[in-house]
């Protein structure tokens, strides 16, 4: 066997080796990270930041307290509570009425 063959198969045991190590690094450092794994908080620290037993603050989705109406676009003019009838009806209206109103167009 040639230097040059034995060169050939040991090459990439040093990236292999690399990469583990590396791979090894990253796993062990970034545990909870990956997780989303919350660090316990002492009774006293709960105390101090103001939350309840079990660590967590008031629920940010739950919803508040009564109906509400919907905001309105600033510049929107009031909607009356009673609804307008129509004066007259739209031209293309008007014109499929007529169309139907012929006698042997509905089938």
């Amino acid at each position: 066997m040639s230097l040059q063959g034995v060169l050939m198969v040991y090459r990439p045991l040093p990236a292999i080796a690399a990469t583990m190590a590396l791979l090894i690094a990253l796993i062990t450092q970034a545990g909870p990270g990956w997780s989303q794994g919350k660090p316990k908080k002492t009774p006293a620290a709960q105390a101090a930041m103001g939350l309840d037993a079990d660590g967590e603050g008031p629920d940010p989705l739950a919803p508040s307290e009564g109906p509400r109406r919907a905001p309105v676009a600033p510049g929107t003019p009031a909607k009356s509570a009673e609804q307008k009838p129509a004066a007259e009806p739209d031209a293309i209206v008007a014109l499929v009425r007529q169309r139907l109103a012929q006698p042997g167009l509905n089938a």
